[in-house]
């Protein structure tokens, strides 16, 4: 956040929607807040809401994230006010409010060990959505370089949110236009990290120096398959699809936050986005054996579980989208990792994408895979679980 970004003050404004007093509400500030500045508000007793709100139970604290037409951390970034709307219906959707989407309410009741917060009230007027608070917590990565979880741990967290991804995905797949109409699609939400990627490879990449005109070939391919390139196996997802948005919960909870482009997606590029990110570990310095063990445990029973509820999705389709989007990933992730990459991990990431866009764009329409050996083997390991069935 820059100093020029102004700081939201949440207390009057609580105390004038709810006619109570500032002293009532105890307003903190959450850290991680990309998009829209967000807020924990705790009132000294459980609060009971007006009629007009979405939640006629009273709770003690909730979640408040306001918005503006740029990115909170990221001033100079243009973002669609619209996006706040969107995470609105998606909380209704998914939690059966809104019955817009047959079958997705099943997803989230079939899968109770994962939760989402449930909508309170979206005030439009002053663009704060209101929402249930599910505790304090760790994004996933931060879970397990941190906590050193055991693998039964892992595997349970994996699992369950390999069953949620596969059920919505497969629930919503090919979603008619009046469905998707006002969420937001994927092209045009996430096309600035395609942008980002083409303008890292040439400003940091070797390869941009030795051959820009080959290299040029690669990024017009990625921004074709990723930007313009039809998407014939549509379906429902987060879109903003990373660990960042996954949440573990100190008691052990998982959690999916950050709904606001939920819209227009396809299964390659979740998982491409959502696996590369998580590899993006293995690249930073030199992991130790229980950080490299604990993300490869989570990789490979996140696909396990996700293809055995998901079996006919791997296509050639979904491949292509899944290497071009996990490479875009690794290219442009450690910008926002958590944690700080040094300036040779950065290469080694930027590399180990530049290989995945070339692995996906052999001529003819295949995968040239034995270019992924250049990658490191838990690395390889890990994404072929997601391009060749299991034998």
């Amino acid at each position: 956040m820059t100093g020029s970004t102004p700081i939201f003050d949440f207390t009057p404004y609580l105390a004038t929607i709810l006619s109570i007093s500032p002293d009532e509400v105890d307003v903190r500030i959450l850290s991680g807040g990309f998009t829209n500045l967000t807020a924990r508000a705790t009132f000294n007793r459980p609060m009971s809401f007006p009629t007009h709100f979405d939640f006629p139970t009273p709770i003690s604290s909730v979640i408040l994230k306001k918005a503006t037409p740029y990115m909170h951390a990221l001033p100079s970034h243009a973002v669609p006010i619209h996006r706040q709307a969107v995470e609105a219906r998606a909380m209704r959707i998914l939690h059966g409010v809104e019955p817009a989407v047959p079958g997705v309410v099943e997803v989230l009741v079939g899968t109770p060990a994962l939760k989402v917060p449930q909508l309170v009230f979206h005030d439009t007027g002053q663009n704060i959505l209101w929402m249930t608070d599910l505790g304090s917590g760790k994004i996933l990565t931060d879970y397990i370089l941190s906590e050193s979880p055991s693998r039964s741990k892992l595997e349970e967290l994996a699992d369950a949110f390999g069953r949620f991804t596969a059920t919505l995905h497969s629930a919503t797949r090919n979603p008619s236009p009046e469905q998707v109409s006002s969420l937001l699609d994927c092209p045009n939400v996430m096309g600035f990290l395609t942008s980002d990627a083409a303008r890292i490879i040439r400003e940091e990449s070797p390869e941009w120096k030795k051959d820009p005109n080959g290299t040029q070939v690669l990024i017009d391919w990625m921004q074709r398959v990723l930007d313009h390139e039809s998407n014939s196996e549509p379906c429902l997802g987060m879109v903003d699809f990373w660990a960042g948005n996954t949440v573990v919960s100190t008691d052990g909870e998982l959690c999916l936050l950050d709904w606001e482009y939920f819209g227009l997606s396809d299964p390659g590029c979740e998982l491409g986005m959502y696996v590369g990110h998580l590899h993006l570990g293995l690249l930073l310095g030199d992991p130790s054996a229980v950080i490299s063990t604990a993300i490869q445990a989570f990789v490979a029973k996140l696909a396990s579980t996700y293809f055995t509820a998901y079996p006919d999705v791997r296509s050639d389709h979904f491949k292509r989208r899944f290497l071009v989007t996990y490479g875009r990933e690794l290219i442009v992730g450690p910008g926002l990792f958590a944690r700080k990459f040094d300036a040779t991990s950065k290469a080694r990431s930027v590399e180990a994408g530049l290989q995945c866009l070339r692995a996906a764009s052999s001529g003819g329409g295949t995968f040239d895979y034995g270019l992924l050996k250049a990658l490191p083997p838990e690395i390889v390991d890990g994404v072929m679980l997601y391009l060749a069935a299991a034998t």
